[in-house]
């Protein structure tokens, strides 16, 4: 017996060490689906429905954030340590205005983009600045996951070496919605009660 770690063990392992294991879980779970339905060369609607990993600078992000935040019919939820890109703003703002629920977590000691966001009201919480809020994800009608190591700046999203992760697996999308409402119990209103 080495002192190595299966993907089995990984994904099938009992002992949990830290309550964002189990989505880290079912990602490489559906990151390996992918590989091997891709690996055999599956066609059709099925191979659509598979994860998706995207790269940046060779691919725009930011056009593919804006796809899905456009697609959104009912909910967006998503949470940002940085959300200093503009169009992603305005995506969100426009979302609302089509009467998608949009709640938007961010870091406490992230505000610039606050004013941008001012008509999601009280969509719109921050989270108390110890330990920061890292996350770069969001759920889309409570169906599509999107994560990953991009924030929502211009230069991550086009210009640096980021990676961006789509799922549709419905066990990642519950673990990240538990994690969300999690952190948006505890967040507390970015604006005030009249607005900023």
């Amino acid at each position: 017996m080495g002192s190595h770690i299966s993907v089995f063990d990984f994904a099938c392992g009992a002992r949990r060490r830290n309550p964002m294991d189990g989505l880290r879980r079912a990602m490489l779970l559906a990151a390996c689906a992918g590989a091997l339905h891709a690996g055999l060369g599956a066609r059709g609607a099925l191979a659509q429905t598979g994860p998706e990993l995207h790269f940046s600078p060779s691919e725009n992000l930011q056009q593919i954030d804006l796809g899905l935040i456009a697609s959104a019919r009912t909910s967006i939820d998503m949470t940002a340590f940085f959300l200093r890109d503009h169009g992603i703003a305005d995506a969100l703002v426009a979302a609302a205005r089509r009467g998608v629920a949009v709640r938007l977590v961010v870091d406490g000691s992230e505000a610039q983009a606050y004013d941008r966001l001012a008509p999601l009201g009280a969509g719109v919480r921050r989270k108390p600045e110890k330990p920061i809020m890292h996350l770069k994800a969001y759920v889309v009608d409570g169906a599509v996951l999107r994560t990953g190591s991009a924030n929502f700046s211009t230069g991550a999203l086009k210009k640096q070496d980021n990676d961006l992760l789509i799922l549709r697996d419905p066990p990642a999308v519950a673990l990240y919605r538990a994690q969300f409402e999690r952190i948006w119990a505890n967040a507390v209103p970015a604006f005030p009660a009249g607005g900023r």
